[in-house]
């Protein structure tokens, strides 16, 4: 869309159809203030929502996930202490070699588990944690819109990438910041 900026009015057309009268766009014209308003609309009920979602989510998920973390990163420590003494116990000749080999093939198993386990839930509790720093800084982002009481400059800015407004009162926003509109309510 251009921007027609002789007029006292301000209005948006689409500039690539101006002379092509077989568009269906062609002659399309909005108001500066309507399309604004339109927006503002938009993204102050979308605002909304994200701080309802806030107050509905998943506060927990992270905490337990960590505490399982933890849990593992402790049964890895007892493992490799047990291999340690097992070594020291064949050192010492409480054990013989058959014996040593034998529970360390076990220790090593467990061992092996147990840190499959714990770099799992290490890439689960950080991509928790990059998840969550998302959502507070588009959750800090809906407050300050719910602030506004109009349109800015700089919000239209951060949040609006493109907007296509179809004859038929259509209006398609492309957001600049991408999960704005798009909540993971799962």
């Amino acid at each position: 869309m251009g921007f027609g900026q002789l007029l006292k009015t301000p209005v948006f057309y689409c500039r690539y159809t101006k002379a092509a009268e077989k568009f269906p766009c062609h002659g399309l014209e909005i108001k500066e203030s309507e399309l604004e308003g339109l927006l503002f609309e938009i993204i102050s009920k979308q605002a909304v929502v994200i701080i309802g979602l806030d107050n509905i989510g998943d506060t927990g998920g992270l905490e337990l996930k960590i505490a399982k973390q933890s849990k593992y990163e402790k049964l890895i420590r007892d493992c490799k202490e047990m291999k340690k003494r097992l070594y020291e116990q064949y050192l010492l000749r409480e054990i013989d070699l058959e014996s040593y080999r034998e529970q360390k093939t076990v220790y090593d198993t467990k061992l092996k588990e147990v840190s499959g386990i714990y770099a799992s839930l290490s890439s689960q509790t950080s991509q928790m944690k990059m998840d969550s720093e998302a959502q507070l800084k588009r959750l800090k982002l809906a407050k300050d819109i719910s602030n506004e009481t109009s349109l800015t400059q700089t919000l239209a800015d951060t949040l609006i990438d493109k907007i296509y407004i179809y004859p038929d009162n259509r209006v398609e926003i492309v957001w600049g910041i991408q999960d704005f509109c798009e909540e993971k309510i799962f």
